[in-house]
C-alpha cells in the first residue's frame, strides 16, 4: 500500500511539474468564475481585489519561468498593442473631467492586460488548455443552470429580472448573454472533438444547451445578431468543420422545442407574473440537456469504432465549407427578393 501511494504521489508530482500552467491558472479560474457568479464582477469591492490576486499570479509565473516563451509575433504585436492601450488609459486621467472614473476604468484595462499576459506568458499543452477551458464553461454552465433553476422555485421570481429581461446573474441581460455565450463556444467545441473523453463530451453537450436556453432569457436583439455571425465564424474558423457544424445542429435541434417557451418568458415577467413560465423552461431545459447529452455520449462511443481517414475528413470540410458558402448566398437573395433589406430589417428590429 505504501508504495502505491509512494507511486501515486511520484505520477502526481510529474504531472503538476507538466502542467505548471494549471496550476498557476487555477486561482485564476477560480477567480473569474467567482465573477461570474456575482454580478459578473462588476462592481470594484469584487475586481479589484481579484484583479491583485491576477497581478500576483503574473508576478510569480514571471519568476518561475526559465525562459521567456518566444511568442507568436501576432501575439506579441497584440500584447505589446493592450500595454499601450493601458498606459493611454493612465495618462487620460491628466485631462479627464471626473478623474476618479478615468483611475477606475484604468485600473481595469490594467486587470485586462494582466489576465491577457498571464495566460499568453504559461507554458501551455493542448492538454492542460482544454482542461482550464473546460472547468470554466462548465462552471458557467453550471452558474447558468443553478441560476434558472433557482429563478423557477423562488416565491420572488421578478427579483430575477431588470427591464422586464432575465439578467442574472450579471444583473444586466446583454452581459449574462456574453457570459453564456463565451462558455458555450468553448463547450461545443470540446463535445465535437474526438480526443475530449467520453463522458465530458456529454456533459459539455447538456451545458451547452443550458447556456443557450438561459441566455434565450434576456431577450436581447444584439445576441440574435452576435450568436449567428459567431456560428458562421466558429463553423470557418474552427478545424473539423463537419464535427462543428453536426455539434451546433445538434444543440440547436435540442433547443427548437423551447424557443418559444423562453420567448413566453418576458410577456410574462411585463405582468410580474414569470414563476409558471420559468418552471415550464426549467422543466423543458432539463429534458434538453438530456437529450442532446445522450446524443453526444453515443456520438463519442461510435467514435471509438470508426475514425474516417484523413482524405475524408478534409472532402467533408470542403462540403460542409460550400454548403455554408451556398446557404449565405441563397439567404442573400431571398431578402433582396423580399425588398428593401434596410427597411425589412428596421421594421424587423
Amino acid at each position: 500500500m505504501a508504495a502505491g501511494l509512494a507511486e501515486l504521489r511520484t505520477r502526481s508530482t510529474d504531472l503538476l511539474a507538466r502542467e505548471r500552467a494549471v496550476v498557476l491558472a487555477a486561482p485564476a479560474l477560480a477567480i473569474f468564475l467567482g465573477w461570474a457568479a456575482v454580478e459578473g464582477g462588476y462592481p470594484p469591492i469584487y475586481w479589484y481585489p481579484g484583479a491583485l490576486v491576477v497581478l500576483a499570479l503574473l508576478a510569480v509565473a514571471v519568476a518561475a519561468l526559465p525562459a521567456w516563451p518566444a511568442l507568436p509575433r501576432a501575439a506579441a504585436v497584440a500584447l505589446a498593442c493592450l500595454a499601450a492601450y493601458t498606459v493611454w488609459s493612465y495618462c487620460s486621467i491628466a485631462w479627464a473631467d471626473v478623474k476618479a472614473d478615468a483611475w477606475d476604468g484604468a485600473n481595469r484595462t490594467l486587470l485586462y492586460l494582466t489576465v491577457y499576459a498571464l495566460f499568453m506568458l504559461l507554458p501551455w499543452s493542448a492538454r492542460g488548455a482544454h482542461l482550464v477551458l473546460g472547468t470554466y464553461a462548465v462552471g458557467v454552465a453550471a452558474i447558468a443552470g443553478w441560476t434558472l433553476w433557482r429563478a423557477s422555485t423562488s416565491a420572488e421570481p421578478m427579483a430575477y429580472f431588470g427591464g422586464g429581461r432575465f439578467s442574472v446573474p450579471t444583473t444586466y441581460h446583454n452581459a449574462n448573454c456574453a457570459l453564456f455565450t463565451f462558455a458555450f463556444v468553448i463547450l461545443v467545441y470540446l463535445a465535437s472533438r474526438r480526443a475530449t473523453p467520453v463522458l465530458l463530451r456529454g456533459v459539455a453537450a447538456a451545458g451547452s444547451v443550458v447556456l443557450t436556453v438561459v441566455s434565450l432569457l434576456a431577450q436581447s436583439r444584439g445576441w440574435l445578431v452576435a450568436i449567428a455571425l459567431t456560428a458562421l465564424l466558429f463553423v470557418a474558423i474552427v478545424p473539423g468543420r463537419t464535427r462543428v457544424a453536426t455539434a451546433l445542429l445538434a444543440v440547436g435541434i435540442s433547443v427548437l422545442p423551447l424557443v418559444q417557451k423562453a420567448l413566453d418568458v418576458g410577456p410574462a415577467a411585463d405582468v410580474s407574473e414569470p414563476g409558471p413560465a420559468l418552471g415550464a423552461v426549467a422543466r423543458g431545459t432539463v429534458a434538453a440537456a438530456a437529450a442532446a447529452g445522450a446524443f453526444f455520449l453515443l456520438w463519442a462511443l461510435g467514435d471509438r469504432f470508426y475514425a474516417p481517414s484523413a482524405r475524408t475528413a478534409r472532402v467533408l470540410d470542403r462540403v460542409v465549407g460550400v454548403a455554408l458558402a451556398g446557404g449565405l448566398a441563397l439567404a442573400a437573395v431571398l431578402v433582396l427578393s423580399l425588398g428593401s433589406p434596410r427597411e425589412r430589417a428596421t421594421d424587423a428590429w
